[in-house]
């Protein structure tokens, strides 16, 4: 089975499947609740454990400032509220990743009272309901933004890339990285040890291989050109 999903334009987002490797994909749109209209904030597929899909995409109210990401199963009836922003999002990003079958998703929003884009983390045992999401920390004074990347271990560890616009007084060097043992407590790491890149490098995607060991993926504008401008990848010892 092939799955596919997409922003279909300013509709919505679009879940696709198609048996076989060749022939046209029968897809539908994925609901929005009553009151809410689609954000053209990012969307994003992944299969769990199980091989099953789920869905994230965000939604705005009709009246108010309200954003909202929704955690979606094809075939439910209605996305459910994962995280929910009262300030308004309109260029929140997300990443979910699974941990067999229990969802997680890393979203950056504006949740509090200063307006600014903040990453806060979630976490749900099936995805019906999802409790408050915890803020992130940062490096000194960094501001994150997106991309953003999350992936999970076979032993229920997280690690994230985050993308830094600006900030003063970092003391870690980049790509910009989060991780956690428990989903609780979370760290900020590089594995730029020397701060050999100085300049912004633009965060792609992490995942774990099958030894548990991550492989980072990011683009490189570092201006002192330290490391060849372009496509860069770490991978863990």
């Amino acid at each position: 089975m092939t799955h596919l999903a997409y922003l279909d334009g300013s509709t919505g987002v679009r879940y696709g499947t198609r048996r076989g490797s060749a022939g046209a994909f029968a897809s539908a749109m994925a609901p929005i609740p009553d009151g809410y209209e689609s954000s053209r904030a990012n969307a994003g597929l992944v299969l769990d454990g199980n091989l099953q899909p789920a869905l994230f995409y965000w939604y705005n109210a009709k009246d108010g400032p309200r954003s909202v990401v929704g955690f979606w199963r094809p075939g439910q009836a209605q996305p459910v509220p994962a995280v929910v922003s009262d300030t308004g999002s309109d260029d929140g990003f997300a990443s979910l990743a699974f941990a067999g079958t229990a969802p997680r998703l890393l979203v950056s929003a504006r949740r509090d009272d200063d307006f600014e884009d903040h990453l806060w983390f979630t976490s749900s045992t099936d995805g019906k309901a999802w409790p408050a999401p915890i803020k992130m920390p940062k490096d000194d004074q960094d501001f994150w933004s997106l991309p953003l990347s999350l992936a999970m271990d076979s032993k229920g560890r997280a690690a994230a890339t985050i993308t830094i616009t600006t900030g003063r007084g970092a003391s870690l060097g980049r790509p910009k990285m989060l991780r956690s043992n428990d989903l609780r407590a979370w760290s900020v790491w590089s594995p730029d040890t020397a701060r050999v890149l100085m300049g912004v490098s633009t965060v792609g995607h992490v995942i774990f291989a099958a030894n548990d060991k991550q492989y980072v993926v990011f683009t490189n504008d570092d201006p002192g050109r330290k490391l060849p401008a372009g496509i860069a990848l770490w991978r863990e010892p």
